[in-house]
């Protein structure tokens, strides 16, 4: 069965259907390889929705995975997503396509806000982005923040070519970096360790937490981007001003309520969703500038 074919199996059979049918159901989605560990994270959101506004209309909150940007962007544009929640750069290229609006910002794992990181080994003699021309990147997944895109846009600022590989093992010209993808943090790091690749991507807390003890003191941290909110939740143009703003005030005040901080909990350990910092719209603005270096990476038209 195709990837996309799994998609539609293991998301709602809605759809297959017309939007009227479904005129009291709210879809909330996110973009991620393995559909059914996303709707899993996502059921315990989702069922605290359903129950949070059954009053206002909407019987039920399922939830829609996306294998990438594109189809994602396509599902809110032609209304098939209402909210979508995923990291901030992922959540920019979808509203520059689909007209999605940012709403709110969601602490994963406890983290307000997180910046990607390039790092190497100590003993690599690197200390400069251009120190990479010749080698090899590992990035993480092709539509992570902290682990793609970030990365990948402090390398352009550079004047760096960032040329993509199907394997690590491939020859890399010496004017530019050689970019393969992990597929995981770990991988990423083990890849540095074990000098399959020169330098890896992924978040300041998470290279922290997965590079305890003796791993850190191997690795040093090349570049630091600037912080950005953790996650984004983003609403798709046109649902009901009503209906956002209710959303809006369920979320922002789950973490004060025990069934609220239970479910909260439960999607990834989740602190609280609260206003975007500096304001939504400023925030959109800052990341659209960013991906327009990327717009062929983010896999929109």
């Amino acid at each position: 069965m195709s990837p996309k074919g799994l998609l539609l199996r293991l998301s709602v059979p809605l759809l297959c259907l017309s939007a009227e049918a479904f005129a009291a159901e709210l879809v909330l989605g996110s973009i991620g390889r393995s559909p059914s560990d996303e709707i899993r994270d996502l059921k315990p959101i989702a069922d605290y929705l359903t129950t949070e506004l059954k009053g206002d209309g909407v019987d039920r909150v399922t939830v829609v995975v996306a294998p990438s940007i594109a189809v994602m962007a396509a599902y809110m544009k032609e209304g098939k997503v209402d909210l979508f929640i995923d990291s901030p750069i992922a959540a920019a290229a979808v509203s520059e396509f689909s007209g999605s609006r940012f709403l709110l910002r969601r602490w994963k794992r406890g983290n307000a806000e997180y910046r990607g990181t390039i790092f190497v080994r100590k003993d690599s003699g690197m200390s400069r982005l251009e120190d990479l021309k010749g080698k090899m990147i590992a990035f993480e997944e092709p539509f992570s923040t902290s682990g793609h895109f970030l990365p990948r846009i402090a390398l352009l600022r550079t004047g760096l070519p960032v040329t993509p590989k199907e394997d690590p093992s491939q020859p890399v010209g010496k004017d530019e970096i050689g970019a393969v993808f992990s597929r995981d943090n770990e991988n990423s790091i083990l890849w540095v360790l074990k000098k399959k690749v020169a330098a890896g991507a992924t978040d300041q807390q998470t290279l922290v937490e997965l590079s305890r003890g003796d791993i850190m003191k191997k690795l040093k941290i090349l570049q630091e981007s600037p912080p950005y909110p953790r996650h984004i939740l983003s609403v798709r143009e046109g649902l009901s001003p009503g209906l956002v703003a209710r959303i809006r005030n369920i979320l922002t005040k789950m973490h004060e309520v025990p069934e609220g901080r239970k479910a909260l909990v439960a999607f990834q350990n989740t602190e609280r969703f609260d206003e975007i910092p500096g304001g939504a719209e400023e925030l959109r603005r800052k990341l659209l500038e960013e991906i327009r270096l990327i717009h062929s990476e983010v896999g929109l038209p």
